[in-house]
């Protein structure tokens, strides 16, 4: 039996008043340590999206390790095998997502090519040659 072991602290807790009460004092000690671990849970995921069990809406794990990990995500930390992050962290990278992507432009055609020097740069670009002859 070790020292910090809670079969000790039962029995150091007995061997200190009768066992009914030493029984008493150990059950009302693991409530009370319970209720604890339960409030500091809840007080360190209230505002955090944790990649084990967490996740922000419509976000894969995958997704949300990979953004986490490559620095995306500032004030990202990994707790053990979790990431963990800032809710307003989450939504401002993802806004700067949307907002940065670029947006496709048409392809510019030159207006003085006619349409069988269309077709040569077009089928040049696309790595093809003609064929010699015809």
């Amino acid at each position: 039996m070790s020292k910090g072991s809670p079969s000790s602290f039962r029995h150091g807790i007995e061997s200190l008043f009768e066992p009914r009460v030493g029984a008493v004092i150990t059950a009302w000690v693991r409530d009370i340590a319970r209720s604890e671990v339960e409030r500091m849970e809840a007080a360190r995921t209230e505002g955090f999206y944790r990649s084990d069990n967490a996740l922000p809406t419509g976000t894969t794990r995958r997704t949300f390790v990979e953004m986490c990990r490559s620095g995306r995500i500032p004030d990202a930390t990994k707790e053990g095998r979790a990431w963990v992050c800032p809710r307003g962290s989450w939504h401002s990278a993802r806004l700067q997502r949307v907002i940065q992507s670029p947006i496709a432009k048409p392809a510019q055609i030159a207006p003085a090519e006619d349409d069988e020097q269309l077709a040569d740069r077009l089928i040049q670009q696309a790595g093809f040659r003609k064929s010699r002859g015809r």
